[in-house]
């Protein structure tokens, strides 16, 4: 009985070593940034209450930049009454 059991269980060990060994898939992706200091600056010029829409963007665009992003999304203007 005992050569049975081990048999079964080294048949089972084989299937197992035939399958591959599957890592979890994940979306996230690592960004290396460049130029940490201009970073930095620009998120330091967001802190600024005083900016205006236009700026904010064109700070927006240079993170892209910095940071490889190629597309560009569309914004559209936002009426922010205080």
């Amino acid at each position: 009985m005992a050569e049975d059991y081990f048999a079964a269980m080294e048949r089972v060990e084989e299937r197992l070593d035939i399958l591959p060994e599957t890592k979890p898939k994940t979306n996230d992706e690592v960004v290396k940034v460049q130029e940490p200091t201009k970073v930095l600056q620009l998120i330091e010029q967001l802190e600024i209450p005083e900016l205006c829409y236009e700026e904010r963007l064109d700070i927006a665009s240079q993170l892209r930049a910095v940071f490889g992003t190629v597309t560009v999304p569309e914004f559209e203007p936002v009426l922010v009454f205080a």
